[in-house]
């Protein structure tokens, strides 16, 4: 009798495991397809790097007397055009010679430092960091650079660009230099000032300090 129990209960447990329904494993959406390395899983979106952009070449025209100028010449004429007050001309020289000679910083820098008073700071700031990597030496370009990142906020950022100006040239501890003999504008005139009074505080507390 106890044998056949246990066969009645043996039955049932198979005949209800048979009769169960099997869950069916799940599909992926269409819109997370399995990554491609051949792992299991959802692919993952990678990061698309900004490269610079390019300085393009600006709607006004070279003057006929000037389309075969090479990088220098054109250069130096968009610092006669600066130095007039022509912003917008002297940008189309610099982007020209830009345009002749990729790997000439002087155009780069004085490009950044129109593009700031324009108020196109980002752009600025990507001028100059150009000029930087193709002379890391410019007093200009540090001075602009640091300039334009401490007016953003980044204060001691903004300095150490440009106290490796002063280190190079003195001129960028006055004011009246950087716009006869720099060709600065107003706006980087006052946005630097901050800076300039720092480096006038760093000197005298040394100067106090050498004196004691």
């Amino acid at each position: 009798m106890r044998s056949f129990l246990l066969l009645l209960i043996l039955i049932g447990v198979v005949l209800f495991y048979i009769s169960f329904p099997k869950p069916t494993p799940p599909t992926l959406p269409k819109a997370y397809p399995e990554a491609s390395s051949g792992l299991s899983g959802f692919a993952q979106p990678q990061p698309t790097p900004m490269p610079l952009p390019p300085t393009p070449l600006p709607a006004t025209p070279l003057p006929p007397a000037f389309l075969d100028m090479d990088a220098v010449a054109l250069n130096n004429a968009g610092l006669e055009t600066l130095a007039k007050g022509d912003l917008t001309m002297a940008m189309t020289y610099f982007q020209y010679a830009i345009e002749r000679k990729h790997d000439f910083y002087e155009p780069y820098n004085n490009l950044a430092g129109v593009l700031y008073e324009q108020g196109r700071i980002e752009e600025a700031i990507l001028c100059w960091e150009e000029a930087l990597k193709l002379e890391s030496d410019s007093p200009d370009a540090n001075a602009g650079l640091g300039t334009a990142l401490a007016a953003k906020g980044e204060f001691w950022l903004g300095w150490s660009y440009y106290q490796r100006a002063l280190q190079l040239d003195a001129d960028y501890a006055d004011a009246t230099k950087l716009v006869q003999k720099r060709l600065w504008g107003p706006r980087a005139l006052t946005d630097s000032e901050p800076l300039r009074q720092y480096a006038s505080q760093v000197l005298n507390v040394r100067s106090e300090a050498t004196a004691q």
